[in-house]
């Protein structure tokens, strides 16, 4: 009878206005002869087309992505962007702040392309893909990053690695908040009705 409950409970959550429950984020990072590559994916209970305004509101990163301190556009050229960030990172006793200006390509609503237009920190380029799936988009993020700081190149790919992790959690839960702010309101405006 319980399990009966549990299932009812759990096949309901949704009609009922549960939360969506955030999908584990897996990240592989390796390094080689001095070059890091980042893959990642995770599969959050949203739409592509809100999972690609999310991955793409550079204006607001800085409110839910960790560590990240600024984002903004600082040009625009059809669906080809100019983006500047910061961001504060710790790990262990060491604190490092990093900017990065990169150019994006959006290619709505299946990828995003970028590459750093400041190689001071190192030549990087990343791609990330988007398929809708049932009630789901499945990500798919990958990255190659060559660190030309002797510093950064220390790190290591466990804390890029873990770094990455904690990016992707930030955007996936911002995602989440807009899916269930949009339930909300189209819930009130029924009731209204």
């Amino acid at each position: 009878m319980r399990f009966g409950l549990f299932l009812l409970l759990l096949l309901a959550g949704p009609l009922l206005g549960a939360e969506a429950v955030p999908s584990r984020v897996h990240v592989e990072a390796s390094q080689d002869k001095g070059v890091i590559v980042v893959s990642a994916r995770y599969t959050p209970p949203v739409s592509r087309a809100l999972a690609f305004e999310v991955l793409t509101d550079y204006e607001r990163m800085s409110e839910f992505v960790p560590g990240m301190r600024m984002s903004r556009i600082t040009g625009r050229e059809g669906r080809t962007l100019r983006v500047s960030q910061q961001g504060s990172y710790q790990y262990g006793v060491i604190s490092l702040t990093i900017d990065s200006r990169h150019l994006i390509e959006l290619r709505a609503p299946d990828e995003i392309v970028s590459r750093a237009l400041d190689t001071s920190n190192g030549d990087y380029q990343s791609t990330t893909r988007l398929q809708q799936l049932d009630d789901a988009t499945a990500i798919e993020f990958r990255a190659v990053w060559q660190p030309t700081n002797a510093l950064l190149a220390s790190l290591g790919s466990a804390a890029v690695r873990e770094q990455v992790r904690s990016q992707l959690e930030g955007l996936q839960l911002e995602m989440l908040r807009r899916a269930q702010r949009a339930a909300s309101l189209k819930a009130e405006a029924q009731a209204a009705r």
